[in-house]
Parts: structure tokens; sequence; C-alpha cells
């Protein structure tokens, strides 16, 4: 797991009660941006890794892309952004990508079939965008 700044600690400290009692987890909080990169590439040869970011967005999406470039799956990535301002929203129900400062767990209209959707803390596979559902209908987590 790798927090990048005070934001990113909660969603860490709930990974870890997520995770298997006898999961061998690394916790580590970087420095910075370039620190993180680091870890990423120091760990991309292990066995069974899986990969947990936490922290500002932008980093947190830099970093994402770094390990994929050096070898880890997408599957194997997860992550928790945190912080405000403009970003994309990717509809779950329609496919549109549309453009929000909605902070996340808000709600915002889909630009493209008009659904109110709340943003999710989960990234969508795409580049930078958040993964929008219809506020209307139940979902689990």
């Amino acid at each position: 797991m790798v927090q990048l700044d005070s934001s990113g600690a909660s969603d860490c400290e709930r990974w870890l009660g997520e995770l298997p009692s006898n999961a061998l987890v690394e916790w580590v909080r970087a420095r910075d941006v370039a620190e993180a990169e680091r870890l990423v590439e120091e760990t991309v040869g292990a066995v069974e890794r899986r990969l947990l970011l936490a922290g500002p967005t932008e980093a947190v999406h830099g970093i994402r892309d770094r390990a994929l470039a050096v070898g880890f799956a997408a599957d194997d990535i997860t992550i928790a952004a945190s912080g405000t301002g403009l970003h994309v929203v990717h509809c779950a129900h329609c496919s549109a990508d549309t453009e929000s400062n909605a902070r996340l767990g808000e709600i915002s209209p889909c630009g493209g079939c008009g659904r109110r959707l709340v943003h999710r803390v989960h990234v969508s596979r795409r580049p930078d965008r958040f993964l929008g559902y219809d506020a209307d209908v139940p979902h689990p987590g």
C-alpha cells in the first residue's frame, strides 16, 4: 500500500480491515510522487502483488500510469483518490464522460443520458476518470 499524504490514511486503514488476516502487507507512506514511483518500480517483480494507492487525485493517477508502464496489470491496481477540483466522471449507464466539480460522493448530472450520477471513489480503468452510478439506484459499497 502506498499512501501519499494524510488524506489517504483512512483509505489505507479501510483496506487493511478488508484484507485476510494472514495477508502480507507493506504500508508505505511516501514523501512525494517520485518516492512512490520508485517504490512501485522496486515491487513490480514480486509474486502475487497488488498495488493499493491512496492520496491526491493527480498524484495517484500519475503513479498508476507509472505502475502500468513498468509491468503492473490494471487488475492489480486499486486507487482511492482524494481531492477536489474539475475531474471527469464516466457514466456506467451510457458511457458518456462528463466534467464535474462535484466532490466524491456528491451527485451531478450525466452529460449524455441526464441521470443523476453519484461520484464513486472507484476509478475507472479509463485514464483519469471516476465512475458515476445512477444515484437513484442502490449500489453495494
